[in-house]
């Protein structure tokens, strides 16, 4: 997931995909990973 203002890494996208959030895991030093799945419709 890409997201903010800026530099544009990809180019040509005009569509918009909504995702929910599946799980998160937290590291003891503070990190975080969003693991992330398109929403169904």
């Amino acid at each position: 997931m890409v997201e903010g203002s800026g530099s544009h890494l990809f180019k040509d996208i005009n569509g918009r995909v909504i995702f929910d959030l599946q799980k998160t895991k937290i590291f003891k030093g503070g990190a975080i990973i969003l693991y992330y799945h398109p929403k169904k419709d």
